[in-house]
């Protein structure tokens, strides 16, 4: 049976966690049926307990223009007043009640390419939600191991719903789920969860792709130089939770001398080998590279909301999203002081990228619809 807590406080949030349960100080258990989230739209999916197999779900009491921010889970987080845990089996019931919305897009990338920038390109459409990087997906990623298929993507399924459930408009026909670059390795489980869905890629060219996430791991509290245990969790998280020994005849954990710019370098490589590797399998995406988005504005706007089935006149409002800082008021906001690869960071990066023998180069085209 579903059961909620008042919510009387909350701790400093490890950004790294797909589970913020666990930093809220909560009041008593109550039981409460779970058929209010059908019928009111201040209770918010927020994330899973697969250990507990509960979805979170979190009340919002406070007026907050929740989906206009660039990451979901952070405004869930920070507005919530109640949560509520429902049984998976529960949850997918109530599911099977909801309605899909009649489009359904989904924008994968490698981070650090725009991708919070399309989200409000596109939540700024007319009849379109967008919904940025929501713990929901990456809590399944990162859990993808130990899940069947089938029930990945029966909760995948359920995931759409319920955002656009919480989330929409009257008006609104149209979901985007912009995720963590991390579920890319389990795109293949969210097109079967959606298979009548639009996606999108988007990615950025090696070098100057590892220049931005050296600068945002440096946004998080990752030091320049790591010890092991600090390059084993950048590993973890920004890999998906792959096994390091992936990797292990391209660099060694244990050496000292391979630091952020080699480890930053596989990241990067391992997500265009996952993309082609989709290609090459029949999952086929639209593709948006970073430089077009920056460069050639209106016609990679029209472009995307083309393939998406969107309209792509009176395109005004949409386009006045270029004119401020897509992650404001985030630790990735633009006016951040961290510091930038140097040219020894630049060199390692591109020999380590020469050891990967399935890539060009640092500047790789990817097939694209």
């Amino acid at each position: 049976m579903a059961t909620k807590q008042i919510i009387n406080g909350r701790r400093p949030v490890n950004v790294f966690s797909t589970n913020r349960l666990e930093f809220y100080d909560l009041g008593p258990v109550t039981p409460v049926n779970s058929n209010v989230l059908l019928e009111n739209q201040n209770w918010h999916l927020c994330t899973f307990d697969l250990k507990s197999r509960e979805a979170i779900f979190v009340k919002i009491s406070v007026a907050s223009q929740i989906y206009e921010a660039p990451f979901l889970h952070e405004e869930l987080f920070q507005h919530a007043s109640e949560v509520m845990l429902v049984p998976l089996d529960e949850f997918l019931q109530l599911a099977s009640q909801i309605e899909e919305p009649n489009q359904i897009i989904h924008l994968f990338s490698i981070g650090r390419c725009g991708s919070t920038l399309a989200h409000h390109l596109f939540h700024n459409a007319e009849g379109v939600l967008g919904v940025s990087e929501p713990d929901t997906y990456i809590a399944l990623t990162m859990a993808r191991l130990e899940l069947s298929d089938r029930f990945s993507i029966e909760l995948l399924r359920a995931c759409t719903r319920f955002h656009f459930l919480a989330g929409a408009k009257k008006q609104d026909h149209t979901i985007i789920v912009k995720h963590h670059s991390q579920a890319l390795f389990m795109a293949g489980r969210v097109r079967l969860a959606n298979p009548s869905a639009k996606f999108l890629f988007m990615t950025r060219d090696g070098e100057s792709w590892g220049n931005s996430v050296f600068q945002m791991a440096q946004s998080f509290g990752f030091p320049v130089k790591q010890d092991r245990a600090q390059r084993e969790m950048f590993w973890y998280i920004i890999s998906g939770g792959q096994e390091i020994e992936t990797v292990k005849n391209i660099i060694d954990i244990a050496d000292e001398s391979a630091q952020a710019d080699r480890w930053i370098a596989v990241l990067w490589a391992v997500h265009m080998i996952e993309y082609m590797r989709l290609w090459n399998d029949g999952f086929k995406m639209l593709v948006i590279n970073y430089g077009q988005l920056n460069d050639e504005r209106l016609s990679t706007v029209q472009r995307m909301f083309s393939y998406c089935g969107l309209r792509v006149d009176h395109l005004e409002r949409v386009l006045s999203v270029f004119d401020n800082d897509s992650q404001a008021g985030t630790k990735l906001a633009q006016n951040r002081k961290t510091s930038p690869f140097t040219e020894k960071n630049f060199q390692n990066f591109r020999d380590t990228i020469a050891q990967f023998k399935s890539l060009s180069s640092c500047k790789l085209v990817l097939p694209s619809l």
